[in-house]
C-alpha cells in the first residue's frame, strides 16, 4: 500500500478510535490490529508519525496519564473538536474501508 495512503488510512482510524475516549499508545496499537484483522501490521514508529501529524493538524491534543507502576507517566491522547469535525466529513471513507477490509483479510 502506496504509503501515504496508508497515513491516511491510519489517521481516519485513529480519529475514530478517539471519537470513544482518551486512548494511550500500546492499546491504539492493539486497537488497530484488531479492528483489521491484523491487516495493518502497526510499528510504533508508524502510529508516532500519524499522531505526530494529526497533532500539528490540531485534530489531537496530547496529554499525560499516570500509571499504576511506579507512578509513571504515559502520552494520551484525546479527540479536538477540529480532529471530531475532520472525522465527520471522513466517516465514509471510514465505513469504505470498513467495507473493503473483510476482503482484503481473505
Amino acid at each position: 500500500m502506496e504509503s501515504t495512503r496508508f497515513m491516511d488510512h491510519l489517521q481516519v482510524l485513529l480519529l475514530s478510535f478517539l471519537e470513544s475516549g482518551p486512548c494511550i499508545t500500546a492499546a491504539m496499537i492493539r486497537q488497530v490490529q484488531e479492528r483489521t484483522g491484523g491487516f495493518f501490521d502497526l510499528q510504533p514508529e508508524d502510529l508516532e508519525r500519524a499522531l505526530q501529524q494529526l497533532e500539528a493538524h490540531g485534530q489531537i491534543a496530547v496529554g499525560f496519564h499516570a500509571t499504576t507502576r511506579a507512578g509513571t507517566l504515559q502520552k494520551q491522547y484525546n479527540l479536538t473538536a477540529q480532529g471530531l469535525a475532520q472525522l465527520q466529513t471522513r466517516k465514509p471513507e471510514l465505513e469504505h474501508l470498513s467495507c473493503i477490509l473483510p476482503f482484503l483479510l481473505r
